[in-house]
């Protein structure tokens, strides 16, 4: 799934500036980074490296000229490390798991599934297991 940088911004709690509607898919090291890549650039050393990729965007420190940087967009991270969990968390979500409930998990019958829930491939959930209203539950998990 892509995300728009307004998207990441408010999941991560942090501001941005630059092309609000540029979407990415995945985080990617400021070199190592492609278009449809967002670079993490959380400290001034990896400024460098930006220009080594092809990043439209990236997560940056507080003060960063990311237009000097060459970005598009740019997400303001003053705590980098916070911002590199929540954004990993968030890219993670979609991994394998897609709407509804995969074929291949195994409900007890007397689960309670919540409605919107994805449930990933061979997810098991047991006798009187409640999963609330747009959960996701990921491949080879148990519940």
């Amino acid at each position: 799934m892509r995300y728009s940088i307004a998207e990441i911004a408010a999941a991560l709690g942090a501001e941005a500036a630059g092309d609000l509607t540029l979407r990415v898919g995945a985080a990617a090291e400021p070199a190592a980074a492609g278009e449809g890549d967002i670079a993490l650039a959380l400290a001034p050393a990896y400024a460098g490296q930006l220009a080594q990729g092809r990043a439209k965007a990236a997560v940056v420190w507080p003060g960063a000229d990311w237009q000097g940087l060459g970005l598009r967009a740019a997400i303001f991270a003053p705590r980098g490390r916070l911002a590199m969990a929540r954004l990993t968390g968030l890219l993670a979500l979609d991994a394998g798991i897609g709407p509804g409930i995969h074929p291949s998990a195994v409900i007890d019958p007397t689960a309670v599934i919540g409605e919107g829930v994805a449930i990933g491939p061979l997810a098991v959930i047991g006798p009187g297991a409640g999963i609330g209203a747009g959960c996701r539950i990921g491949a080879q998990v148990t519940v």
